[in-house]
């Protein structure tokens, strides 16, 4: 069983937030919702969907998950001006953990790695897909 961070904020996508959630819990692992503040409810940008995060970004360690899961939608835009979330999505980075960004998941990616991107990605595998 993995332990995986998701950091999700109002306006996620509700299907980009959902489907892995089910998915990786149905799956035996154990999901925390990461965002800007402990109990928040935040909700899907179609209001299909609705969380309650699990745990402030300042308040637990990149350390103590295996995977990163950041999913789409305006969730991520929200997500790149918190300090906390940027600082906790670059240290999971540098712990070379598996991360999987949504559509506008890589945001954060943007945000925590603006002047370096190219060199944290470089040797890393990548995918993406376009419809």
């Amino acid at each position: 069983m993995a332990k995986v961070a998701m950091p999700v904020a109002d306006g996620f996508e509700d299907s980009e937030f959902k489907q892995p959630y089910e998915q990786l819990r149905s799956a035996g692992h154990e999901v925390t919702i990461i965002g800007k503040k402990a109990g928040e409810s935040i909700s899907g940008k179609g209001g299909k969907e609705s969380a309650r995060v699990d745990c402030a970004a300042g308040e637990v360690k990149a350390e103590d998950f295996d995977a990163l899961v950041i999913p789409g939608g305006y969730s991520p835009d929200h997500l790149r001006t918190d300090e906390d979330t940027v600082a906790f999505v670059r240290k999971f980075v540098e712990l070379d953990r598996p991360v999987a960004a949504v559509c506008h998941g890589p945001q954060l990616h943007l945000e925590a790695f603006s002047e370096t991107l190219l060199a944290v990605l470089d040797g890393k595998r990548q995918t993406s897909m376009s419809l």
